[in-house]
């Protein structure tokens, strides 16, 4: 999934629900647009997903992750998240300890 621009309107009730998808990888330029996508979603057999801001793009290096959207997809799809990967995404150490926590199936965080 590709994201330029992600408009998500304040009134959409009932997730896209994608029963067998397992690997999502979300590649936006604009690395806000990362976390609002996943509040319309709903993956119960999500194992993998990973985020990329390009090189390309002003806001690689220094974009933040979308730790509680990601959190929140998890806890509504009770998905089996097992890894997660991240390119041109900023997260702290205490970002780490609190992802490891709110999402106990996770073994993998990649970096790149």
């Amino acid at each position: 999934m590709s994201l330029i621009h992600a408009d998500i309107p304040s009134d959409h009730s009932s997730p896209l629900v994608m029963e067998h998808l397992k690997i999502l990888e979300i590649v936006a330029f604009i690395g806000s647009a990362m976390g609002p996508i996943l509040s319309g979603l709903q993956l119960p057999s999500l194992t993998e997903l990973s985020f990329v801001v390009p090189c390309e793009s002003p806001a690689c290096g220094i974009t933040s992750w979308p730790k509680a959207h990601v959190a929140s997809l998890v806890e509504r799809s009770s998905s089996p998240l097992t890894k997660l990967c991240l390119q041109g995404i900023d997260m702290y150490d205490d970002d780490l300890v609190d992802t490891e926590k709110s999402i106990p199936t996770l073994k993998v965080i990649e970096f790149f």
